[in-house]
């Protein structure tokens, strides 16, 4: 029982110094406003600063966090990702279904790198589940379900993502898993 006081007692200055590390950083990017390194290293401390305030149980510092890194960096899914799950863990249910279904609206359009198809992914997934959360079972189920529906992973063709699932093949996942298990072609 010692220990386990001890280590959680150690866990929370753990959190403690690596959140008045990240409060320091996050005024030092402030102050350099326009800079090359606010835009670059602004939206990682202040997304870092969201997670370790969420972690403490901070909310409105995390949620104030999470939407800086989102002012400084509105093209990078994760930022709003991490702005949803804030608001899944306060049981915000109608606050997490609309960032995420606002997100996947935002990103969803135009040519996918690899890396964004799987942000995309992991919106849509989260989506999905907060629906569940919330108790609409069909929607949340048909939003779950579109991952499913993907190809099992996207190819790209001069860095952007193909969106033939599986060429030479119909029926996109089952008809790749089918050629698999069947030994013809995967395409």
């Amino acid at each position: 029982r010692q220990m386990c006081i001890r280590d959680r007692a150690y866990g929370q200055a753990d959190w403690a110094t690596a959140r008045s590390r990240l409060e320091q950083a996050a005024i030092l990017v402030d102050r350099l406003a326009g800079s090359a390194a606010q835009s670059r290293y602004g939206p990682i401390v202040w997304r870092n600063l969201g997670r370790v305030a969420s972690e403490q149980g901070d909310y409105d510092r995390a949620e104030a966090a999470f939407r800086r890194a989102i002012d400084l960096e509105p093209d990078n899914p994760i930022n709003t990702i991490d702005l949803g799950n804030l608001f899944a863990r306060q049981n915000q249910l109608a606050a997490e279904q609309a960032t995420y279904a606002t997100a996947i609206d935002r990103f969803a359009i135009g040519p996918q790198s690899v890396e964004r198809w799987e942000q995309i992914t992991l919106l849509q997934t989260n989506y999905g589940l907060a629906l569940l959360r919330a108790g609409d079972w069909a929607a949340g189920l048909a939003a779950y379900e579109w991952r499913l529906g993907q190809p099992p992973g996207p190819r790209l063709i001069d860095g952007v993502i193909d969106r033939d699932p599986a060429p030479g093949l119909t029926g996109g996942l089952t008809g790749g898993l089918t050629g698999g298990l069947t030994g013809g072609p995967r395409g």
